[in-house]
């Protein structure tokens, strides 16, 4: 999931979002280029919310089978 985006500590350089180990190896990357005796540092932001969650999509399609479940058993008297 591209939930996680590196932020250099000592300039604007900032990762796309992407997954843990990415975003770490790319500021890593950048050190090594930008800032090669400097200690890497910076921080990693975390995407807010649920992003392994169900998207809405997902959430409508249960709702409509549920409401189709519904009507069946509606129809067939139970």
């Amino acid at each position: 999931m591209a939930k996680f985006c590196g932020h250099c500590g000592e300039c604007g350089f900032k990762t796309g979002w992407t997954t843990e180990a990415t975003a770490a190896q790319q500021l890593l990357d950048h050190y090594a280029r930008r800032h090669p005796r400097v200690e890497p540092g910076g921080v990693t932001q975390i995407k807010p919310g649920n992003p392994e969650g169900l998207g809405c999509f997902a959430w409508v399609v249960i709702l409509i089978v549920a409401f189709l479940a519904l009507a069946m058993c509606a129809r067939n008297g139970g």
